[in-house]
Protein backbone atom coordinates (compact mmCIF):
# COMPACT_ATOMS: atom_id res chain seq x y z
CA UNK A 1 0.00 0.00 0.00
CA UNK A 2 1.24 3.40 -0.77
CA UNK A 3 1.83 5.16 2.62
CA UNK A 4 2.56 9.12 2.95
CA UNK A 5 6.15 9.08 3.40
CA UNK A 6 8.04 12.49 5.34
CA UNK A 7 11.63 13.70 4.29
CA UNK A 8 13.04 16.49 6.52
CA UNK A 9 14.69 19.22 4.91
CA UNK A 10 17.89 21.18 5.32
CA UNK A 11 15.92 23.99 7.53
CA UNK A 12 13.82 21.41 8.98
CA UNK A 13 10.76 21.95 7.79
CA UNK A 14 8.81 18.41 7.05
CA UNK A 15 8.14 17.99 3.40
CA UNK A 16 5.19 15.34 2.61
CA UNK A 17 5.42 13.38 -0.20
CA UNK A 18 4.11 9.88 -1.50
CA UNK A 19 5.75 7.16 -2.73
CA UNK A 20 4.28 6.16 -5.98
CA UNK A 21 5.80 3.49 -8.42
CA UNK A 22 9.06 3.80 -6.21
CA UNK A 23 9.52 7.72 -6.92
CA UNK A 24 8.70 10.15 -4.22
CA UNK A 25 5.82 12.85 -5.44
CA UNK A 26 5.35 16.16 -4.11
CA UNK A 27 1.73 17.73 -3.96
CA UNK A 28 2.98 19.84 -6.90
CA UNK A 29 4.00 17.45 -9.35
CA UNK A 30 0.68 15.63 -8.65
CA UNK A 31 -0.92 18.53 -9.39
CA UNK A 32 0.85 19.65 -12.98
CA UNK A 33 0.41 15.83 -13.93
CA UNK A 34 -2.17 15.26 -16.62
CA UNK A 35 -3.07 12.02 -15.86
CA UNK A 36 -5.23 11.00 -12.38
CA UNK A 37 -3.08 10.60 -9.46
CA UNK A 38 -5.59 9.67 -6.98
CA UNK A 39 -6.51 6.48 -9.46
CA UNK A 40 -2.61 5.87 -10.00
CA UNK A 41 -2.78 5.21 -6.14
CA UNK A 42 -5.94 3.19 -6.49
CA UNK A 43 -3.90 1.06 -8.82
CA UNK A 44 -0.89 0.32 -6.93
CA UNK A 45 -2.65 -0.46 -3.83
CA UNK A 46 -4.75 -2.84 -6.06
CA UNK A 47 -1.25 -4.42 -7.68
CA UNK A 48 0.09 -4.99 -4.48
CA UNK A 49 -3.33 -6.29 -3.20
CA UNK A 50 -3.19 -8.72 -6.59
CA UNK A 51 0.05 -9.60 -5.63
CA UNK A 52 -0.55 -10.90 -1.85
CA UNK A 53 -3.57 -12.35 -3.48
CA UNK A 54 -1.93 -14.52 -5.90
CA UNK A 55 1.08 -15.61 -3.39
CA UNK A 56 0.26 -17.96 -1.67
CA UNK A 57 -1.13 -19.50 -4.85
CA UNK A 58 2.52 -20.73 -5.96
CA UNK A 59 1.85 -24.21 -5.58
CA UNK A 60 -1.18 -24.42 -7.58
CA UNK A 61 0.17 -22.17 -10.81
CA UNK A 62 2.91 -24.81 -10.50
CA UNK A 63 0.70 -27.63 -10.33
CA UNK A 64 -0.96 -26.06 -13.26
CA UNK A 65 2.15 -25.73 -15.77
CA UNK A 66 3.33 -29.13 -15.16
CA UNK A 67 -0.39 -30.43 -16.31
CA UNK A 68 0.04 -28.32 -19.29
CA UNK A 69 3.46 -29.21 -19.83
CA UNK A 70 2.90 -32.78 -19.23
CA UNK A 71 5.53 -33.00 -16.85
CA UNK A 72 5.64 -35.20 -13.78
CA UNK A 73 5.44 -33.78 -10.05
CA UNK A 74 9.03 -34.40 -9.28
CA UNK A 75 10.10 -33.80 -12.97
CA UNK A 76 12.62 -30.58 -13.14
CA UNK A 77 11.47 -27.87 -14.91
CA UNK A 78 14.48 -25.50 -14.86
CA UNK A 79 15.37 -26.76 -18.14
CA UNK A 80 12.19 -24.75 -19.80
CA UNK A 81 11.14 -21.77 -18.59
CA UNK A 82 7.85 -20.45 -19.58
CA UNK A 83 5.63 -17.08 -18.76
CA UNK A 84 2.56 -17.56 -16.97
CA UNK A 85 0.99 -14.54 -17.57
CA UNK A 86 -1.98 -12.98 -15.37
CA UNK A 87 -4.43 -10.16 -15.79
CA UNK A 88 -4.74 -7.21 -13.03
CA UNK A 89 -8.27 -6.88 -12.29
CA UNK A 90 -7.88 -3.13 -11.82
CA UNK A 91 -6.03 -2.48 -15.12
CA UNK A 92 -9.26 -3.97 -17.09
CA UNK A 93 -11.89 -2.53 -15.41
CA UNK A 94 -13.37 -5.44 -14.43
CA UNK A 95 -15.28 -3.88 -11.15
CA UNK A 96 -17.39 -1.36 -13.58
CA UNK A 97 -18.14 -4.46 -16.00
CA UNK A 98 -18.24 -7.93 -15.03
CA UNK A 99 -16.70 -9.98 -17.84
CA UNK A 100 -14.29 -8.08 -18.91
CA UNK A 101 -11.19 -10.19 -17.61
CA UNK A 102 -12.26 -13.43 -20.17
CA UNK A 103 -13.06 -11.30 -22.84
CA UNK A 104 -9.42 -9.80 -23.04
CA UNK A 105 -7.74 -13.45 -22.81
CA UNK A 106 -10.55 -14.51 -25.09
CA UNK A 107 -9.09 -12.42 -27.35
CA UNK A 108 -5.61 -12.69 -26.82
CA UNK A 109 -5.87 -16.22 -26.90
CA UNK A 110 -7.59 -16.29 -30.07
CA UNK A 111 -5.27 -13.54 -31.55
CA UNK A 112 -2.28 -16.34 -30.97
CA UNK A 113 -4.35 -19.13 -32.31
CA UNK A 114 -5.26 -16.98 -35.67
CA UNK A 115 -1.74 -16.25 -36.26
CA UNK A 116 -0.06 -19.69 -35.46
CA UNK A 117 -2.11 -20.78 -38.30
CA UNK A 118 -2.17 -18.31 -40.93
CA UNK A 119 0.97 -16.30 -40.24
CA UNK A 120 3.24 -19.06 -39.52
CA UNK A 121 6.19 -16.70 -41.07
CA UNK A 122 6.01 -14.38 -38.12
CA UNK A 123 7.98 -15.60 -35.03
CA UNK A 124 5.73 -15.34 -32.04
CA UNK A 125 5.40 -16.95 -28.77
CA UNK A 126 3.99 -20.54 -28.68
CA UNK A 127 0.64 -20.55 -26.47
CA UNK A 128 0.37 -23.36 -24.28
CA UNK A 129 -2.45 -23.15 -22.62
CA UNK A 130 -4.87 -20.66 -20.50
CA UNK A 131 -7.35 -20.58 -18.68
CA UNK A 132 -11.20 -18.60 -17.54
CA UNK A 133 -12.07 -16.68 -14.62
CA UNK A 134 -14.86 -19.04 -14.27
CA UNK A 135 -12.02 -22.30 -14.21
CA UNK A 136 -12.46 -23.56 -17.45
CA UNK A 137 -8.93 -23.94 -19.17
CA UNK A 138 -8.12 -24.71 -22.60
CA UNK A 139 -4.70 -26.80 -23.50
CA UNK A 140 -2.74 -26.93 -27.06
CA UNK A 141 -3.63 -30.29 -28.59
CA UNK A 142 0.14 -31.03 -28.94
CA UNK A 143 -0.08 -31.57 -25.30
CA UNK A 144 -3.37 -33.45 -24.95
CA UNK A 145 -3.86 -37.32 -24.78
CA UNK A 146 -2.96 -39.28 -28.32
CA UNK A 147 -6.83 -39.77 -29.43
CA UNK A 148 -7.48 -35.76 -29.10
CA UNK A 149 -3.59 -35.01 -31.33
CA UNK A 150 -5.12 -37.59 -33.55
CA UNK A 151 -8.96 -36.18 -33.88
CA UNK A 152 -8.24 -32.38 -33.47
CA UNK A 153 -6.52 -31.86 -37.04
CA UNK A 154 -9.45 -34.34 -38.40
CA UNK A 155 -12.39 -32.19 -37.32
CA UNK A 156 -10.16 -28.68 -37.84
CA UNK A 157 -10.06 -30.04 -41.57
CA UNK A 158 -13.61 -30.90 -41.64
CA UNK A 159 -14.47 -27.82 -40.59
CA UNK A 160 -12.58 -25.97 -43.33
CA UNK A 161 -14.45 -28.06 -46.32
CA UNK A 162 -17.77 -27.06 -44.78
CA UNK A 163 -17.17 -23.46 -44.28
CA UNK A 164 -17.52 -23.61 -40.64
CA UNK A 165 -15.55 -21.21 -38.53
CA UNK A 166 -12.07 -21.90 -37.82
CA UNK A 167 -11.58 -24.60 -35.13
CA UNK A 168 -8.65 -23.98 -33.01
CA UNK A 169 -6.16 -26.84 -31.63
CA UNK A 170 -7.12 -25.81 -28.27
CA UNK A 171 -9.73 -28.05 -26.44
CA UNK A 172 -11.17 -27.99 -22.99
CA UNK A 173 -9.29 -30.05 -20.52
CA UNK A 174 -11.27 -31.00 -17.19
CA UNK A 175 -8.28 -32.68 -15.31
CA UNK A 176 -6.14 -29.05 -15.23
CA UNK A 177 -5.81 -28.23 -11.59
CA UNK A 178 -7.44 -24.85 -9.88
CA UNK A 179 -6.20 -22.02 -9.82
CA UNK A 180 -7.99 -18.66 -8.35
CA UNK A 181 -7.02 -16.67 -11.49
CA UNK A 182 -7.63 -16.04 -15.14
CA UNK A 183 -4.09 -17.07 -17.13
CA UNK A 184 -1.65 -17.49 -20.22
CA UNK A 185 0.47 -19.81 -20.70
CA UNK A 186 3.34 -18.93 -23.17
CA UNK A 187 6.39 -20.01 -24.29
CA UNK A 188 9.73 -18.17 -22.26
CA UNK A 189 11.72 -16.35 -25.61
CA UNK A 190 15.28 -16.95 -24.80
CA UNK A 191 17.69 -14.26 -24.94
CA UNK A 192 19.69 -16.21 -27.72
CA UNK A 193 16.69 -16.02 -29.86
CA UNK A 194 16.58 -11.68 -29.95
CA UNK A 195 16.84 -8.56 -27.45
CA UNK A 196 14.14 -6.03 -27.17
CA UNK A 197 14.70 -3.73 -29.93
CA UNK A 198 14.59 -0.90 -27.11
CA UNK A 199 17.81 -1.99 -25.37
CA UNK A 200 19.45 -0.99 -27.83
CA UNK A 201 17.30 1.72 -30.09
CA UNK A 202 19.50 4.96 -28.01
CA UNK A 203 22.92 2.92 -29.61
CA UNK A 204 22.05 2.46 -33.22
CA UNK A 205 18.92 4.03 -34.25
CA UNK A 206 21.06 6.44 -36.33
CA UNK A 207 22.70 3.26 -38.24
CA UNK A 208 21.70 2.99 -41.68
CA UNK A 209 22.39 -0.67 -42.36
CA UNK A 210 20.54 -1.36 -39.19
CA UNK A 211 17.78 0.54 -39.69
CA UNK A 212 17.23 -0.69 -42.86
CA UNK A 213 16.67 -4.32 -41.52
CA UNK A 214 14.50 -3.46 -39.10
CA UNK A 215 12.52 -1.73 -41.57
CA UNK A 216 12.12 -4.55 -43.85
CA UNK A 217 11.68 -6.92 -40.89
CA UNK A 218 8.88 -4.82 -39.66
CA UNK A 219 7.67 -4.02 -43.66
CA UNK A 220 7.21 -8.45 -43.68
CA UNK A 221 5.20 -8.43 -40.35
CA UNK A 222 2.62 -5.65 -41.84
CA UNK A 223 2.14 -7.20 -45.29
CA UNK A 224 1.87 -10.61 -43.76
CA UNK A 225 -0.99 -9.42 -41.96
CA UNK A 226 -2.47 -7.04 -44.27
CA UNK A 227 -2.93 -9.64 -47.22
CA UNK A 228 -5.15 -11.27 -44.70
CA UNK A 229 -8.56 -8.46 -44.97
CA UNK A 230 -10.96 -9.61 -42.13
CA UNK A 231 -14.93 -8.79 -42.92
CA UNK A 232 -15.53 -6.82 -39.71
CA UNK A 233 -13.91 -4.34 -37.58
CA UNK A 234 -12.58 -6.42 -34.31
CA UNK A 235 -10.37 -8.68 -32.71
CA UNK A 236 -10.77 -12.39 -32.99
CA UNK A 237 -12.52 -14.44 -30.14
CA UNK A 238 -12.08 -18.15 -28.40
CA UNK A 239 -15.27 -19.69 -28.16
CA UNK A 240 -15.32 -21.63 -24.52
CA UNK A 241 -18.30 -23.88 -25.66
CA UNK A 242 -17.00 -25.17 -29.44
CA UNK A 243 -13.32 -24.32 -29.28
CA UNK A 244 -13.75 -22.17 -32.31
CA UNK A 245 -12.63 -18.86 -33.06
CA UNK A 246 -14.44 -15.88 -34.80
CA UNK A 247 -14.13 -12.45 -35.97
CA UNK A 248 -17.02 -11.45 -33.33
CA UNK A 249 -16.06 -9.30 -30.34
CA UNK A 250 -15.84 -5.38 -30.25
CA UNK A 251 -12.91 -3.49 -30.93
CA UNK A 252 -10.51 -4.15 -28.16
CA UNK A 253 -8.02 -1.80 -27.97
CA UNK A 254 -5.88 -0.30 -25.50
CA UNK A 255 -7.44 3.47 -24.96
CA UNK A 256 -11.17 1.89 -24.57
CA UNK A 257 -9.70 -0.03 -21.44
CA UNK A 258 -8.20 2.78 -20.16
CA UNK A 259 -11.07 5.18 -20.85
CA UNK A 260 -13.46 2.52 -18.98
CA UNK A 261 -11.77 2.17 -16.47
CA UNK A 262 -11.59 5.97 -15.70
CA UNK A 263 -15.23 5.71 -14.90
CA UNK A 264 -16.40 6.42 -18.71
CA UNK A 265 -19.72 4.99 -19.86
CA UNK A 266 -19.51 2.18 -22.26
CA UNK A 267 -20.32 2.87 -25.51
CA UNK A 268 -19.68 -0.71 -27.45
CA UNK A 269 -20.47 -3.99 -26.43
CA UNK A 270 -18.49 -6.98 -26.13
CA UNK A 271 -20.40 -8.60 -28.80
CA UNK A 272 -21.10 -5.29 -31.07
CA UNK A 273 -19.58 -5.55 -34.45
CA UNK A 274 -18.75 -2.72 -37.17
CA UNK A 275 -19.03 -3.32 -40.58
CA UNK A 276 -17.73 0.14 -41.59
CA UNK A 277 -14.70 2.29 -40.72
CA UNK A 278 -17.46 5.31 -40.48
CA UNK A 279 -19.88 3.50 -37.63
CA UNK A 280 -16.82 2.58 -35.94
CA UNK A 281 -15.05 6.14 -35.76
CA UNK A 282 -18.17 7.90 -35.01
CA UNK A 283 -18.78 4.93 -31.51
CA UNK A 284 -14.74 5.99 -30.60
CA UNK A 285 -15.62 10.14 -30.53
CA UNK A 286 -18.51 9.20 -28.40
CA UNK A 287 -16.78 7.47 -26.06
CA UNK A 288 -14.22 10.07 -26.22
CA UNK A 289 -16.83 12.89 -25.64
CA UNK A 290 -18.26 10.64 -22.58
CA UNK A 291 -14.62 10.80 -21.40
CA UNK A 292 -14.84 14.72 -21.51
CA UNK A 293 -18.17 14.65 -19.64
CA UNK A 294 -17.68 11.80 -17.13
CA UNK A 295 -14.01 12.06 -15.86
CA UNK A 296 -12.61 14.88 -13.58
CA UNK A 297 -9.45 14.88 -14.63
CA UNK A 298 -10.61 15.04 -18.45
CA UNK A 299 -9.19 18.88 -19.17
CA UNK A 300 -7.43 20.99 -16.49
CA UNK A 301 -9.59 23.99 -16.74
CA UNK A 302 -12.64 25.44 -18.85
CA UNK A 303 -10.04 26.76 -21.36
CA UNK A 304 -9.12 23.34 -21.90
CA UNK A 305 -12.39 21.82 -21.63
CA UNK A 306 -13.45 24.58 -24.92
CA UNK A 307 -10.33 23.35 -26.75
CA UNK A 308 -10.78 19.61 -26.43
CA UNK A 309 -14.50 20.18 -27.03
CA UNK A 310 -14.08 21.78 -29.98
CA UNK A 311 -11.45 19.82 -31.28
CA UNK A 312 -13.59 16.63 -31.29
CA UNK A 313 -16.95 18.59 -32.81
CA UNK A 314 -14.43 19.60 -35.75
CA UNK A 315 -13.40 15.70 -36.07
CA UNK A 316 -17.04 14.69 -35.96
CA UNK A 317 -18.14 16.84 -38.55
CA UNK A 318 -15.22 16.37 -40.86
CA UNK A 319 -14.61 12.64 -40.41
CA UNK A 320 -16.04 11.54 -43.93
CA UNK A 321 -13.46 13.11 -45.55
CA UNK A 322 -10.64 10.64 -43.84
CA UNK A 323 -12.12 7.55 -44.97
CA UNK A 324 -11.58 6.29 -48.08
CA UNK A 325 -14.30 6.52 -50.75
CA UNK A 326 -14.95 2.76 -51.02
CA UNK A 327 -15.19 1.98 -47.48
CA UNK A 328 -17.48 4.55 -46.33
CA UNK A 329 -19.85 1.64 -45.46
CA UNK A 330 6.47 1.05 -28.80
CA UNK A 331 6.63 -1.80 -29.63
CA UNK A 332 7.18 -5.40 -28.30
CA UNK A 333 10.04 -6.30 -30.99
CA UNK A 334 12.83 -8.86 -30.50
CA UNK A 335 15.99 -8.21 -33.12
CA UNK A 336 19.48 -10.23 -33.13
CA UNK A 337 22.34 -7.56 -32.98
CA UNK A 338 21.70 -6.31 -36.44
CA UNK A 339 18.79 -5.85 -35.94
CA UNK A 340 16.68 -8.30 -37.88
CA UNK A 341 13.28 -8.81 -36.37
CA UNK A 342 13.50 -12.49 -34.89
CA UNK A 343 10.58 -12.67 -32.74
CA UNK A 344 7.07 -10.63 -32.41
CA UNK A 345 5.96 -10.76 -28.94
CA UNK A 346 2.74 -9.54 -26.32
CA UNK A 347 -0.17 -9.63 -29.09
CA UNK A 348 -1.79 -8.25 -26.37
CA UNK A 349 -4.59 -5.38 -28.35
CA UNK A 350 -4.16 -7.02 -31.40
CA UNK A 351 -7.89 -6.00 -33.54
CA UNK A 352 -8.31 -5.89 -37.37
CA UNK A 353 -9.01 -1.86 -37.68
CA UNK A 354 -9.85 -0.06 -40.82
CA UNK A 355 -7.45 0.17 -43.52
CA UNK A 356 -7.48 3.96 -43.00
CA UNK A 357 -5.65 3.37 -39.15
CA UNK A 358 -2.99 1.51 -41.21
CA UNK A 359 0.16 3.68 -40.84
CA UNK A 360 3.82 3.91 -40.53
CA UNK A 361 4.85 3.48 -36.42
CA UNK A 362 5.51 6.94 -34.90
CA UNK A 363 8.40 6.15 -32.70
CA UNK A 364 10.58 5.58 -35.93
CA UNK A 365 11.70 9.20 -35.12
CA UNK A 366 12.47 8.18 -31.44
CA UNK A 367 9.27 10.78 -30.59
CA UNK A 368 6.19 10.72 -28.35
CA UNK A 369 2.97 10.94 -31.34
CA UNK A 370 1.86 14.29 -30.16
CA UNK A 371 5.54 16.22 -31.43
CA UNK A 372 4.86 14.23 -34.89
CA UNK A 373 2.51 17.30 -36.20
CA UNK A 374 4.83 20.30 -35.73
CA UNK A 375 8.23 19.63 -33.99
CA UNK A 376 9.42 16.45 -34.69
CA UNK A 377 7.69 15.91 -38.13
CA UNK A 378 10.87 16.11 -40.39
CA UNK A 379 12.50 13.28 -38.86
CA UNK A 380 9.35 11.66 -38.85
CA UNK A 381 9.07 12.34 -42.24
CA UNK A 382 12.49 11.13 -43.29
CA UNK A 383 12.19 7.75 -41.32
CA UNK A 384 8.06 7.22 -42.70
CA UNK A 385 10.31 7.34 -46.72
CA UNK A 386 12.44 5.22 -45.84
CA UNK A 387 10.16 2.43 -44.30
CA UNK A 388 7.74 3.43 -47.30
CA UNK A 389 10.23 2.51 -50.07
CA UNK A 390 10.98 -1.22 -47.68
CA UNK A 391 7.17 -1.91 -47.87
CA UNK A 392 7.55 -1.33 -51.79
CA UNK A 393 10.75 -3.56 -51.88
CA UNK A 394 9.12 -6.77 -49.74
CA UNK A 395 5.46 -6.32 -51.48
CA UNK A 396 7.55 -7.67 -54.39
CA UNK A 397 8.44 -10.90 -53.09
CA UNK A 398 4.95 -11.95 -51.44
CA UNK A 399 2.76 -14.00 -53.91
CA UNK A 400 0.34 -11.85 -55.87
CA UNK A 401 -2.59 -11.10 -53.81
CA UNK A 402 -5.14 -8.06 -53.36
CA UNK A 403 -3.61 -6.00 -50.77
CA UNK A 404 -6.10 -3.72 -48.47
CA UNK A 405 -4.21 -1.04 -48.57
CA UNK A 406 -2.20 1.76 -50.91
CA UNK A 407 0.99 3.40 -50.80
CA UNK A 408 -0.58 6.30 -51.09
CA UNK A 409 -2.76 6.21 -47.78
CA UNK A 410 0.29 5.96 -46.20
CA UNK A 411 2.26 8.21 -47.96
CA UNK A 412 -0.23 10.74 -47.47
CA UNK A 413 0.90 13.66 -45.16
CA UNK A 414 0.79 12.73 -41.54
CA UNK A 415 -1.78 15.57 -40.35
CA UNK A 416 -4.35 14.16 -43.16
CA UNK A 417 -4.58 10.33 -42.11
CA UNK A 418 -2.63 9.19 -39.62
CA UNK A 419 -3.12 12.38 -37.06
CA UNK A 420 -6.83 11.38 -37.22
CA UNK A 421 -6.93 7.95 -36.47
CA UNK A 422 -4.52 8.76 -33.72
CA UNK A 423 -7.19 11.18 -32.35
CA UNK A 424 -9.51 8.29 -32.29
CA UNK A 425 -7.82 5.50 -30.92
CA UNK A 426 -5.40 7.49 -28.42
CA UNK A 427 -6.54 10.80 -26.28
CA UNK A 428 -3.18 12.35 -25.87
CA UNK A 429 -2.99 12.77 -29.75
CA UNK A 430 -5.37 15.41 -29.68
CA UNK A 431 -4.02 17.45 -26.67
CA UNK A 432 -1.20 19.41 -28.73
CA UNK A 433 -3.05 19.84 -31.69
CA UNK A 434 -5.08 23.11 -31.58
CA UNK A 435 -8.31 24.06 -33.46
CA UNK A 436 -6.80 26.69 -35.50
CA UNK A 437 -3.66 23.75 -36.15
CA UNK A 438 -6.41 21.28 -36.72
CA UNK A 439 -8.22 23.84 -39.94
CA UNK A 440 -5.18 24.73 -41.55
CA UNK A 441 -3.25 21.27 -41.63
CA UNK A 442 -6.16 18.10 -41.48
CA UNK A 443 -9.20 19.57 -42.53
CA UNK A 444 -9.14 19.17 -46.34
CA UNK A 445 -9.52 22.00 -48.09
CA UNK A 446 -12.84 21.38 -51.03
Amino acid sequence: MAEPLVKMSTTSRAIAGILLHNRLRMLKSAADDEGDFLLAMQHQRAAECFRRQISPETESIAAVVRHHLGLRHNDNCVSRRVVFRCPMPHKLAEQQHLGTIDEKVSCEAAAYAWMQDFCADIRIPHLYAFGFVDGSQFTHASRRPWRIRLWNPLWRHIYRLLSYPLLSSYSRDPYTPAVGTAYMLLEYIEPETGQMLSATWDQHRHDPRRRTRLFHGMARIMLSLARLPQPHIGPFRFNSKDGTITLTNRPLISTTIVLENSGTPRTMQPRQLYQSPGAFATDMLTLHENYLLHYRHAARDDEAARERMTIRTLLRATMHHFILPDRRNGPNILVDEDWNVTCLIDLEWICALPVEMLAVPYWLASCSIDNTIEDEYGPFDEARQAFLAAMDEESKTIPPAPLPWSRGSLQAPFGVYRWVASAISRPTATYTATPSWLCGNVIPRE
